[in-house]
């Protein structure tokens, strides 16, 4: 501590590069997740693949699940039809947090703490999305809010884990698509 009752630690900003290779590669997870739902979409539907572009930018990613979701009832066996409502909620859910890591932005966190004399300091990048309640995002400046935290705020080990979670789910769907559509390899 300084005379003037100031601490002053030595700081050097973390290089953002391993920040945003995480980010990157959980939207190429996202990507070919979507990918997957889109063949889902067009092979329940019986149409030709170039209609997908048409179909995905008047639908979204809501509307395509929501159109496998109800699809799935009509065309499906019982036992089908929930297995594939499951993957849909899934990817639902999944979709919420992507929404929130793209819109969000990068911040930096600096946790300072003196233990016996000596400074310790700890500083992290991480992904943040602000809610739009005033009382949420002043709740999020406070540490101790540990499970608010974790909804909208997205550390690199976090976003990793994430992409990991994104890769399961995109072969669970590329299973069960194939398992009731199998691939044809001359197409």
């Amino acid at each position: 501590m300084g005379p003037d009752g100031i601490y002053k630690v030595k700081f050097q900003e973390p290089e953002i590069d391993p920040a945003h290779l995480a980010l990157g590669r959980y939207l190429d997870e996202w990507n070919f997740l979507e990918h997957i739902l889109g063949d889902l979409l067009i092979s329940m539907l019986g149409v030709e693949r170039s209609l997908m572009p048409t179909l995905a930018g008047n639908l979204g990613v809501r509307g395509q699940i929501e159109t496998v979701r109800e699809l799935s009832g009509a065309i499906f066996d019982e036992t089908t039809a929930e297995k594939c409502s499951s993957l849909m909620d899934r990817l639902n859910s999944a979709g919420g947090i992507r929404n929130k890591l793209v819109h969000g932005y990068w911040m930096l966190e600096v946790v300072i703490a003196s233990f016996q004399n000596d400074i310790k300091h700890r500083v992290r990048p991480f992904r943040r999305y602000d809610p739009s309640s005033i009382e949420l995002q002043d709740k999020l400046k406070n540490p101790k809010e540990h499970k608010l935290r974790e909804k909208y705020m997205f550390g690199i080990g976090k976003i990793v884990s994430l992409s990991g979670s994104l890769n399961e789910l995109s072969t669970e769907l590329q299973s069960f698509m194939n398992s009731i559509f199998p691939p044809n390899v001359y197409e």
